[in-house]
């Protein structure tokens, strides 16, 4: 199984793989208990590798903060794709209205990327 996360400052948007199919898996908030319930998530959905969007500047940065302290608490693979238009492209397919369906639709367009581009 492969865990893709759209990271966020307030919401991290979730989507899982397994053999070639993509399900969104909603959104958590990004708060002082993330990575418990990411480690929690890994372990019920059996994940043995993440994706994790990029975008560029400070806000790659801040991700790649965030993947190293994830990757030293799962002791998980990580790798990173770029994420260029994937919320934008998720608001017109489900409103900007509904920001965590958003992050999570995003996470799927970035785990379909992945699957692409391996």
């Amino acid at each position: 199984m492969i865990l893709s996360l759209d990271f966020g400052k307030k919401r991290i948007g979730l989507a899982v793989a397994f053999g070639g199919i993509i399900e969104t898996k909603g959104f958590l908030e990004n708060d002082k208990k993330t990575f418990e319930k990411l480690t929690q998530f890994c372990k019920d959905y059996k994940v043995e590798q993440i994706v994790i969007g990029i975008s560029e500047g400070k806000m790659a940065r801040t991700t790649k903060a965030f993947a190293k302290k994830l990757k030293k608490v799962l002791q998980l693979p990580i790798e990173f794709v770029d994420e260029t238009l994937t919320s934008i492209d998720a608001e017109k397919k489900v409103g900007w209205k509904n920001k965590g369906r958003v992050d999570s639709v995003s996470a799927a367009m970035i785990l379909e990327r992945y699957l692409q581009e391996s």
